[in-house]
């Protein structure tokens, strides 16, 4: 499939008559098809291998060129995260794109339709499918939906000393801030969550604040059809970086797998331990709720 027809999202049936001599193909003629397929068919006409013999044969192929569906060939699909902004409009918007598809992952995304605010959206769960190890690379299409009337469900944190529910307005109240930018009351409940700081060391924390993590997880819960609690222990290194993830609690294993990734896109501010950066686990502690 050529990339420039998957892109227009054409598909369409090519046929050509050609001269068998000497065991190559010779004189190709298109008899029916688009023009946009023909580079493609004489390409693949120039590696066939024929029969030598002194007879010249005249024969007749047709190609077919379909775009797949990336469910055909891709048996785990993340579905992407609304942004938070779009719950606030009114219609439903449709994005379409054209996944190519190597080596069991998506390697590389070209959108046919849709508003350019969604796409970034997209990328980030296509990094997530699990495709099919195919021989050669494939062209495969999706259409996206995002429905500003579905919500996900609400994750509520849950305080790690108690096990209780932290109130909304509470958390809320974390929002995109950064750990310099809460209120000294604020840290002081984050720091709770950190049970094994001392007095006066900081828990490392996402540099664009919990709302992102809180809302993708909530989002990828509502996608999976799932509910429950939810415990993970984020590694995040001396440098902000988040190295890996221990599960302790989730109501599906499989789901698991996809909140953590959704905690681990972020880069995080590292740890202070006795007034130097450390390596610390971030916790998320919570109940999904449907």
């Amino acid at each position: 499939m050529p990339e420039s027809a998957a892109q227009a999202g054409v598909s369409g049936t090519v046929k050509v008559q050609a001269k068998v001599r000497d065991g190559q193909i010779q004189d190709i003629q298109f008899l029916s098809g688009l023009p946009i397929f023909h580079g493609s068919v004489r390409d693949a006409l120039s590696q066939y291998k024929c029969k030598s013999g002194q007879i010249e044969t005249t024969a007749t192929q047709e190609f077919q060129f379909q775009l797949v569906n990336t469910k055909e060939i891709c048996p785990t699909i993340v579905l992407p995260v609304m942004p938070r902004w779009a719950v606030r409009e009114m219609d439903a918007i449709t994005v379409k794109a054209v996944f190519r598809i190597e080596g069991g992952e998506v390697k590389d995304v070209t959108f046919l339709s849709g508003s350019k605010s969604f796409h970034q959206a997209v990328r980030v769960a296509a990094k997530l499918y699990r495709c099919v190890n195919l021989p050669e690379p494939v062209l495969a299409t999706q259409e996206f939906v995002f429905d500003p009337m579905g919500r996900p469900p609400k994750f509520r944190p849950r305080d790690a000393s108690s096990a209780l529910p932290i109130p909304e307005a509470t958390y809320r109240g974390w929002g995109n801030k950064s750990f310099d930018q809460l209120s000294p009351s604020q840290k002081v409940e984050i720091q709770k969550q950190s049970i094994e700081l001392k007095e006066g060391d900081e828990p490392p924390y996402p540099i664009d604040g919990v709302e992102r993590i809180f809302d993708g997880i909530g989002e990828v819960a509502d996608r999976m059809g799932v509910s429950g609690g939810l415990v993970l222990l984020i590694q995040v290194n001396s440098s902000g970086a988040a190295t890996s993830v221990k599960i302790l609690q989730a109501p599906q294993k499989e789901f698991a797998k996809y909140a953590a990734a959704v905690a681990m896109r972020g880069k995080y501010k590292p740890a202070i331990c006795d007034g130097q950066p450390c390596a610390k686990d971030f916790r998320i502690d919570g109940e999904l709720v449907r």
